[in-house]
């Protein structure tokens, strides 16, 4: 994800009535965190979704997560685009936190998911690119 398309999904969720409805039937504000481990020495990337009166994403690191989601940054692209393509491939992500309120939110994020998915160019992660 880029700044860019980060703001294009944070407009629409902005002004969708159903993501509003959505987590006004959250128990309360909710803190969603991806940790991405890059090749060994790369920094990992951070993925941070907010859950208040919309859903909001931020490439920023996440000071107080509910959840965090932790995997492989070439894994989690791999699945997302697999994904995309109509093929569900597991990111194999492990969970820290509270597994009860991931439960509550997945139900909101999905929603979101659904409402903005904008066209995305993926980024090859390293392995593959050595490969071919």
């Amino acid at each position: 994800m880029s700044e860019d398309h980060v703001a294009v999904i944070n407009t629409i969720l902005r002004r969708d009535p159903a993501v509003h409805e959505a987590c006004a039937r959250l128990a309360g504000p909710r803190v969603l965190a991806y940790r991405l481990e890059r090749e060994p020495g790369g920094e990992p990337v951070h993925w941070t979704i907010a859950f208040e009166q919309t859903v909001q994403f931020s490439l920023a690191e996440a000071a107080a997560p509910d959840v965090v989601l932790v995997g492989d940054w070439s894994v989690m692209i791999r699945a997302a685009k697999a994904n995309r393509e109509g093929v569900r491939v597991d990111p194999e992500l492990s969970v820290e936190g509270d597994e009860e309120i991931l439960d509550e939110i997945l139900q909101v994020l999905g929603l979101a998911s659904d409402i903005a998915t904008v066209p995305v160019t993926f980024p090859v992660p390293a392995d593959v690119r050595r490969v071919g």
